[in-house]
Order: structure tokens, then sequence, then C-alpha cells
């Protein structure tokens, strides 16, 4: 059997995670775990499951969000509780609702979260003091106490492993043809752009980063100055958000995006597998090529079925949306306000947008097979490296901008590709005698059904190794539909913001919901102990 010397980053990769399994295991085998009763776990988990069919957002991101939206609650009201009667409360609800398990979380933890809640509320005082707190900076720091949080209550080390594992790997391959920007923008903007590929961070997960860079005495347990922080709070606010809006992070996330699927195989091996394994049978090149395919064969699969969970998804929350706004607000407006119904309108805004949606799941497909080929070479450079690499043969040079005429030529085109296709529709609206409310519902929903379906096509085009060969036929379509999906983008971005059934669910269902279960299991944990007490 060949065997190749492994990189030097590869090894420093594995180091790293051979410390984040060290951790994992003291975890494991801490005493006094948080328990909460099954049966009403089972009805938390049904409601969240439920109302993340209303509220569509990336697996990764949901007990993320999940934290963040249980510490607002406790805020909503202006009420001053405990941290430690926060910092439980918070933890029984993550493990009622399947956030995290059952059994396993050590009750130390309860302290942990304490302690970074007493960090955050300290802080706004100050900010407070300073007249520095504003509703902006307040979602900003619940964002990062939510990430914190969760850093600390979930040991994962191979994502951030990862980012570093390919950061060092990828930072000389794009600095020529990046040559124009600064050394420190570029780092900075190539970590946010692997971050945003490789471990789906939305901006909560990149603020943290950047917050760890700018504030590293606030992480390190050591004495926190508020006073020094808080003056400078505002200025990391307004440089985070310019290093997240940059044109710079969407240039090379076009550059990197295909260079990075033989590290999200390398990850697979390491799930599938585990470290020791890996390290086992990884400096042998023939068994390293044979577990790349198996892992490559099993990621295809996941991605197929998690393209298809994700449309059905998309396709529940499309239906129930549009369903309510008919009955509260479409239907009322056709039999008061104009005096009559319009059932066909009302039939094709119902029907046509979750059909859209379940048609453009059907037809998107993964990867084919002949990306093999094309894998092997990627796994080759990226473990042992090569004199002469191809995958990782850094790009030619190119212009960051197109130049004045080139920007105003494509500006003119795009503003009449949007005109035309909206007219277009406009038109067979009015033709099939569309009111001015259900014709932009139709608008509103078929944008949205675009955008959604581009997502779903953009992650089955991430494990195409050889990018895909486009036609005059796929070339038309792009063309047609590229103005719905940007309405369809601008619009689920805005819609993020104001959904008023989640809003609804958060505080008229969740909030009594959460009190009754939260006396449920009291109660069963007494009668439990009770009947313990008897024997």
């Amino acid at each position: 059997m060949t065997k190749s010397t492994l990189r030097p980053e590869l090894q420093d990769f594995f180091s790293a995670l051979e410390i984040g399994e060290l951790q994992e295991k003291e975890e494991r085998e801490a005493k006094n775990k948080l328990h909460v009763s099954e049966f009403v776990g089972f009805a938390a988990f049904a409601y969240e499951k439920l109302r993340n069919l209303v509220d569509y957002k990336d697996d990764v991101l949901l007990r993320k969000n999940a934290i963040k939206r249980l510490l607002r609650q406790r805020n909503v009201f202006g009420q001053v509780v405990k941290e430690q009667t926060v910092a439980e409360d918070l933890l029984r609800e993550l493990v009622l609702s399947r956030y995290l398990p059952n059994d396993a979380v050590p009750l130390k933890k309860i302290d942990d979260v304490a302690a970074i809640i007493v960090k955050y509320r300290a802080l706004q005082t100050e900010l407070r003091q300073q007249g520095a707190f504003n509703p902006y900076i307040k979602k900003w720091l619940l964002g990062l106490e939510a990430m914190e949080i969760e850093y600390m209550l979930v040991i994962d080390p191979l994502p951030r492993a990862l980012t570093l594992y390919a950061y060092r790997l990828l930072r000389p391959v794009f600095r020529q043809a990046l040559r124009q920007v600064s050394d420190k923008d570029y780092n900075t903007q190539l970590v946010i752009t692997l971050q945003r590929l490789l471990a789906k961070a939305d901006g909560d997960i990149l603020a943290y980063h950047l917050f760890k860079h700018q504030y590293p005495d606030w992480f390190s347990g050591k004495f926190v100055n508020y006073a020094a922080i808080a003056q400078t709070l505002a200025s990391s606010h307004n440089d985070q958000d310019r290093y997240l809006a940059s044109r710079l992070g969407r240039r090379m996330q076009l550059l990197i995006g295909r260079k990075l699927i033989p590290f999200v195989i390398l990850r697979v091996m390491l799930r599938e597998h585990g470290l020791a394994k890996v390290r086992g049978f990884i400096n042998q090149v023939g068994e390293m090529v044979r577990f790349s395919e198996a892992a490559y064969k099993k990621h295809y699969n996941e991605i197929r079925s998690r393209i298809r969970r994700k449309g059905f998804h998309a396709m529940m929350y499309i239906l129930i949306t549009k369903m309510a706004l008919a009955i509260m607000v479409e239907l009322p407006y056709e039999r008061w306000v104009l005096g009559y119904i319009n059932y066909t309108a009302l039939a094709i805004n119902l029907v046509l947008p979750p059909l859209l949606m379940l048609f453009i799941t059907i037809l998107i497909t993964p990867a084919a097979k002949k990306n093999l080929d094309k894998l092997r070479q990627s796994m080759k450079e990226i473990v042992y490296g090569v004199d002469e690499p191809v995958w990782l043969k850094p790009p030619l040079a190119k212009r960051l901008a197109p130049r004045f005429w080139t920007r105003l030529l494509f500006g003119f085109l795009t503003t009449a590709t949007f005109v035309a296709s909206f007219g277009f529709i406009i038109y067979g609206l009015r033709e099939l005698e569309f009111n001015f409310l259900s014709g932009a519902l139709f608008i509103f929903f078929v944008s949205l059904v675009s955008f959604f379906g581009m997502s779903l096509r953009q992650q089955a085009n991430s494990l195409k190794v050889i990018p895909p060969t486009g036609n005059i036929f796929t070339f038309i379509l792009d063309v047609i539909s590229l103005p719905m999906v940007w309405l369809g983008r601008w619009l689920s971005n805005t819609f993020d913001k104001i959904n008023v059934f989640v809003l609804f669910l958060d505080f008229f269902v969740e909030l009594p919901l959460k009190v009754l279960l939260k006396f449920l299991d009291k109660w069963f944990s007494f009668l439990r102990e009770k009947k313990e007490e008897m024997f």
C-alpha cells in the first residue's frame, strides 16, 4: 500500500480535533446531569417542529436561534430575573425542545451560562450610562450572547478547526488574484467567506468571530474593562457591518466556493468514522481515495435528501402563509371592498406557489458521478500536497469591478430585464382579472418560490467539482427568473424581520405553553423524587 506524508497543516488540524475530543470526554464523564420529563419534552419538541415550518431557517442555525429567542423572551416585559434563574430555565427549555440531549448536560453548565449573562448585562448597563445603548446595539449583543452560550454548551471543534485548516491552505492561493486588496481586508474576508460556505454562518455567527478577534479579553475569563469596551463598541459594530456587507466578500465566495468540496468530504469522513480511524488510513493513498469516494457518495445522498426536506418545508411555509393571508386579507378585501370574489385568482394564488416549489424541488439534482475523478485529485492536494497543484493552482488576477461603461451597460440590461419580466407578469395577471391585492400576493409568493428554488439549486451545485454546463435554455430561464429571485431575496430578508405568524406564535402560543410545560416538568420531577423516597 502506497504511503504519503501528510501536510503539516493537516497534522495541526488533527491535533486541534484531539484537544476537542478530550474536552468532550471530560464533559461526558461529569456527574449530575440535567434531566427533564420525556413526555413534556415531546410536547416542546413538537411545538418547535411546528414553529420551524413557519420560520424557515437552515438546520445548523436552529439551536442558536432558539437560545436567542429564549433570551429575548426573558426581557420582553422589562422584568429583571436573576441570572441563575434565567440560565436554568434556558437550559431546561433547550433540553425539553431536544436542542440538547437529555441526561447529558452537566448541571455546572448553569453557572457557566449565568456568568455569560452577567457579562452582557454589565456591558449593557455601562452602555446605558454612556448613552451609547440603542436598538441596533441591543440586537447585535443579543446575537453575540446567544452564540457565546451555544459554543459553551456544545463542544464541537470540527467546524472551527476545519475553517482554520482551509484558511491556511487557501490563503496563498487567491492572494495574487486579489492583490489590490490590503492584507487585513483580504485575511478578514477570507475567514468570513470560509465561515459562510463551510459552516453556513449567518450574521450572528460571523459577528461573534469578529468580536472575538476585536476583544479577546472578553473571552479570557480575566477582568473585563466594561467601560473601555463600551467606548469603542459602536465603532466596532460599524466595522463589522462594513466587513459583512463588503462586495469583496461576494467576489471571494465566487472564487472560493468550488475549492471547498474536498474539505467538505474530509468533514464527512471525520463525522462518520471518527478521528482515530481517519488517522489510521489517511496516509495510505489508496485507502484515502476509497474512503473519500464513499464519503462523497454518502454526502451526495444526504444533499439529495436535504434538498427534498427543505423543499417540503419551504412548500409548507408558503402554503400555510398563503392560506392565512387568503383568510385574513384577500377574502375580506374582495368580499367587503370590491363586492365580489374572483375564485380563479384565489385558486391560482393558493395552489400555484406550492406546486411550483414542489416542481422545482423534484427537478433539482445534485452532482453527477463523473465528478469523482476531480475529487481524487483535490483530496490528494489538500491531504498530501503536490509539487504542481491543479486543484489549488492560483487563478489569474482579475479586476475587482468592471469598468464604468461596462457597469452602465449591465445596469441598463438589468433594468430592461426587470421591466420586461414584471411587465409580462402584470399583463398576464390583468388578463386573468386579478385585482391589485391578489396580483401583489401572486408576485410576492412566486418571487419567494424563485428565491427558495435558487437557494436549493445552489446547494445541489455545491457538490459539483466540475462546474455545471449551461445551454441556451438554462441561460434564457436564468435571465427571465433573475428579477423574481432578486425580489424574493429582498422579501425574504424583509419578511423575516416582521414575520407576523412567528410573532404570534412566540408571544401568544409559546409563552403560555412554556409556562405550562415548565410546571409539568417540575411536577413530574417532584413525583419521581417522592417515588424514590418511598423505596
